[in-house]
């Protein structure tokens, strides 16, 4: 609705270009919300990690499950994002290039958060909870998660603008740092 909404706006060329940065940190900014939000993850099992370790499944069974169902949410939700910025520039490659990228990104995120919390199980601060404790314990965690998705990140972009560079295709560089990103979330 609102890529439509903004379609019937004539869009000078300046503020097109403008949109796939925009879109991209509003992509990021729903990432580090939506993530808290997505309870299919070990968080909201504290209590029974006990339980889960005795279950006749294995821990990769466990984990993989764990790790699945909040990188579809989050693809989902970056797609939704990306098919919104096509109809409002009219231009349907971003939305192919964010779903391309959306996938590994959503997975090495999700298992970056997910490792993180078995490392450090936190309990989740409720409404009236928040003391110094744990919002030392949250900080932590964050700057933790930040250190490794930053170089990570960083990393698969160079080495996509350098292969689109090197090549001279867009499709291969997306390509190419997708890739990577989905090597990364694997480790």
């Amino acid at each position: 609705v609102i890529g439509v909404a903004l379609n019937r706006y004539v869009m000078q060329e300046a503020l097109g270009d403008l949109v796939l940065p925009a879109i991209g940190g509003v992509l990021m900014y729903i990432t580090l919300i939506a993530i808290n939000f997505i309870r299919y993850d070990f968080r909201s099992e504290i209590d029974v990690m006990d339980g889960l370790k005795t279950l006749p499944i294995s821990p990769m069974r466990i984990s993989a499950a764990q790790f699945v169902a909040p990188t579809i949410v989050l693809s989902s939700i970056y797609i939704a994002v990306g098919l919104c910025e096509s109809i409002a520039t009219g231009r349907p490659g971003d939305t192919l290039t964010i779903a391309v990228l959306g996938l590994p990104f959503a997975a090495l995120f999700t298992g970056i958060e997910n490792a993180t919390f078995l490392m450090w199980p936190v309990r989740m601060a409720f409404q009236g909870n928040m003391d110094l404790q744990h919002m030392g314990r949250a900080f932590s965690s964050f700057f933790v998660k930040f250190i490794i998705l930053v170089p990570a990140c960083g990393l698969a972009g160079a080495v996509g603008f350098g292969c689109a560079l090197l090549l001279g295709s867009q499709f291969l560089g997306v390509m190419t740092a997708a890739l990577v990103l989905a090597i990364e979330a694997v480790c």
